[in-house]
């Protein structure tokens, strides 16, 4: 089934630090970052669903007051 894409919410936040864990070895993103990033109004963090389960994430960061953003993190779950 093809994934959709769609903002993270709260309720995500387990999910995302399972493939955070599964899939980086260091510097990992914390529960407590990702709950920061998903209300954060300079930040952008999308997920992959694939049947109900999070196949994956995007962190966009923003740059306030210009037309910068950088892609801070990506990952997808090994199990995908």
């Amino acid at each position: 089934m093809p994934a959709e894409i769609r903002k993270a919410r709260a309720s995500d936040v387990d999910d995302l630090a399972a493939i955070e864990k599964a899939v980086f070895s260091c510097d990992r993103i914390s529960r407590r970052s990702f709950r920061q990033l998903i209300e954060r109004e300079t930040a952008s963090m999308l997920v992959a669903e694939s049947d109900g389960r999070i196949a994956g994430y995007a962190v966009v960061l923003f740059r306030k007051g210009s037309g910068v953003a950088r892609l801070y993190s990506i990952a997808v779950g090994p199990f995908f």
